[in-house]
């Protein structure tokens, strides 16, 4: 088992590597990365089979090693489990490949990712000096029959779309750009700041996604024809990704945004078998996703506790603070 980093005329074997691995999702791969312009490097054990773990150095737009933003997940991706194979084994060589990966990356003093749900054993990192907050997300294993998920939705979720209904608000699969940014930006305005992100920012990242066909700009108009609320995805084969949402809250309330939740995982339902919401830690956001019957998944923010690292995320804390009164 040797390590090194990948070069980038070897990015499509880690590609390979993270449509197989249990952990891997399309904010690892080098289509999703390129696509954000973001800087990365790509660190990987591997053997005379191939690559066997790897994890994806990638830089926030401060610099630091931290996940870039659209890049949900990223953090250490592992092979799937060997069949037939006991747990107590399978565990041992999770261990040894986690274990050896964190001491390769000892030089990475600004280290804080968010990791996939599928990764569920920090104790190596806990073992070696790093902390984790846990944080959850909403997600939908199955959705191949939007009727099961109707069954399980709550109250106000009926009356939301019975409400659409009545209003007549229509669903739409594609939405330009720059009317999707236009919406978009509204809720960030909203709550009196701007997007985190530019309109430039989001037609790359559309440009680049769209030829594979992994992002998908929805919407929903009222009877006036006016858009009125927005959500973008993208995906790969194991699942889709709510990646915006947004809503222009100067139009009344006609159940326009539950309409579109609802029309959204009916559409996706044909890309990917698995929905994840992307939840937000944020309580009146995570009520609203809460409420269509999603699953609460945890999953781990690991950081590594130096000077820099505790003061930025100090300083994110009352940030949010300050802006969403929690």
């Amino acid at each position: 088992m040797k390590f090194r980093f990948l070069e980038s005329c070897e990015y499509a074997h880690w590609d390979t590597f993270v449509a197989e691995s249990p952990q891997g999702s399309i904010f690892s791969t080098s289509v999703f990365l390129n696509a954000l312009r973001a800087q990365y490097r790509i660190a990987v054990f591997y053997n005379d089979e191939g690559i066997i773990a790897g994890i994806v150095l990638a830089k926030n737009l401060l610099g630091a090693y931290a996940n870039p933003l659209f890049a949900k997940y990223l953090g250490i991706l592992l092979p799937p489990e060997r069949e037939n194979t006991k747990y107590i084994y399978n565990l041992a060589r999770e261990h040894k490949l986690i274990y050896a990966l964190i001491e390769n990356l000892s030089l990475y003093r600004s280290f804080d990712y968010t990791f996939h749900p599928n990764f569920t054993n920090w104790l190596p990192f806990y073992w070696a000096g790093y902390r984790q907050e846990t944080r959850y997300t909403y997600c939908f294993p199955d959705i191949s029959d939007i009727r099961v998920i109707l069954d399980n939705v709550h109250s106000r979720v009926r009356r939301n779309l019975r409400k659409a209904e009545r209003h007549n608000v229509s669903f739409c699969s594609k939405i330009d750009p720059p009317s999707f940014y236009a919406i978009n930006r509204l809720t960030f305005e909203r709550q009196g700041g701007k997007p985190p992100f530019s309109f430039k920012a989001l037609k790359c990242l559309y440009r680049e996604l769209k030829q594979k066909e992994q992002i998908h700009l929805l919407g929903v108009r009222n009877k006036a024809d006016k858009l009125v609320a927005v959500a973008g995805v993208v995906n790969d084969e194991k699942c889709s990704y709510l990646l915006f949402n947004g809503m222009d809250h100067r139009l009344s309330d006609v159940g326009a945004n539950t309409k579109l939740i609802i029309e959204t995982l009916a559409y996706c339902n044909k890309l990917a078998p698995m929905f994840d919401f992307e939840g937000s830690m944020i309580r009146g956001i995570e009520s609203f996703y809460q409420s269509f019957g999603a699953t609460q998944t945890p999953y781990f923010a690991i950081y590594r506790p130096t000077l820099r690292v505790t003061a930025k995320r100090y300083g994110v804390k009352i940030y949010k603070k300050l802006k969403y009164g929690r």
